[in-house]
């Protein structure tokens, strides 16, 4: 790339490709940023409301950041303000 583009511009694209990387986040980072308890993270893969992967030998749930990017444009809540009893 050094030769067709500037420093700038190369270190905009990698600063770009570095914030849309997905990122594997756990059930409980998913629950964190979400503000919902972990077993509703875990209903909601099972329904198919939040996509998951399955990885390893133990088979944990793993989820993508931009499908939980993705799931919070389509459902605006204030995430924030939720606290699960």
């Amino acid at each position: 790339m050094g030769d067709l583009l500037s420093e700038g511009q190369e270190s905009r694209i990698t600063d770009d490709l570095y914030r849309e990387a997905d990122i594997l986040l756990k059930p409980s980072e998913v629950a964190k940023w979400l503000n919902i308890h972990i077993n509703t993270v875990r209903r909601w893969s099972r329904l198919g409301v939040l996509p998951s992967l399955r990885i390893g030998p133990r088979n944990d749930r793993r989820f993508l950041s931009r499908d939980i990017k993705m799931f919070i444009k389509k459902h605006p809540y204030d995430y924030s303000a939720h606290q699960e009893v």
